[in-house]
């Protein structure tokens, strides 16, 4: 129960009380007052007091009947407000938690996301890298290439020139034989 209902609670009794005593007051009072006997104006004084005194019994007891209701309506109230902060505060409870579960999610996300920048930035290094060497063996594809080129003009020559030898040796073979030939005609003539 609340302060604010332990408190109404408390100053409802204390008026009940209050009420109750000066009630047994006036009764007593009333009660040990002497009897006249006679209609002065004290009986009829007596008479009026005697007719307000159980007025006021009656409103006292439909005042009380209504103030123990009251309190009755105040518990209640009290008791369904307690319910209804202690739902609430389960619900906080509950939404903290998952919070709580969503801060660590966004901790282990950033993670991930830090991890994933720094594998993004060596992939960058790495083609980086590959770029470079595809440069680099782009350069040395085509210093291969005009290597083999040269070589290929080389054989060419060179291949020409055992034509141009092999040529050259028949055409000197031939000529050797004309000489041979020549020789020997001459030697014969001689």
């Amino acid at each position: 129960m609340t302060a604010s209902c332990q408190t109404f609670k408390n100053l409802l009794v204390g008026l009940l009380v209050v009420w109750g005593v000066v009630s047994l007051v006036i009764i007593a009072v009333w009660a040990s007052y002497p009897k006249q006997i006679g209609a002065g104006p004290c009986g009829e004084h007596l008479q009026k007091v005697t007719e307000k005194l159980e007025g006021a019994t009656v409103v006292w007891g439909q005042n009380k009947v209504a103030l123990e209701e009251m309190v009755e309506d105040l518990r209640d109230n009290c008791t369904r407000q307690q319910q209804q902060i202690q739902t609430l505060v389960e619900h906080l409870v509950l939404s903290n938690r998952s919070l709580e579960a969503c801060r660590q999610d966004q901790v282990v996300l950033n993670g991930n996301m830090s991890l994933l920048e720094q594998r993004l930035e060596q992939q960058k290094e790495t083609e980086a890298n590959l770029t470079a060497n595809i440069s680099l063996q782009r350069e040395e594809v085509e210093a291969l290439q005009q290597n083999v080129t040269q070589a290929s003009h080389h054989v060419a020559s060179c291949l020409s020139l055992k034509t141009a030898a092999e040529s050259q040796a028949l055409a000197a073979h031939s000529q050797t034989r004309a000489c041979h030939s020549s020789k020997q005609y001459l030697e014969k003539q001689l």
